[in-house]
């Protein structure tokens, strides 16, 4: 695809940090022996709530300038999201 792999921290799991241009993707390996929730809603077939921001699960994420509008179009499509910002 074209992307470099570019340096990562140290983050206690397994995963390679890629870039191309501007785009940066964060690959993690799954570990099967940890019990790692599904989604922010739920752990394991148990609902949570509220829910939580997945460190090290199935998420995207990104980064921007506007945030005000990304929130606006997740919204206009019906998109759950977790918004925290950087600090």
């Amino acid at each position: 695809l074209g992307f470099k792999q570019i340096p990562r921290p140290d983050l206690g799991f397994d995963g390679s940090w890629l870039q191309l241009g501007d785009i940066q993707m964060h690959i993690i390996e799954r570990n099967y022996n940890q019990n790692t929730p599904e989604t922010p809603y739920c752990n394991n077939g148990k609902p949570r709530s509220p829910p939580v921001a997945l460190r090290q699960s199935h998420h995207s994420a990104f980064m921007t300038n506007n945030i005000e509008e990304v929130v606006k179009k997740l919204n206009e499509f019906g998109l759950d999201y977790y918004k925290k910002p950087l600090k």
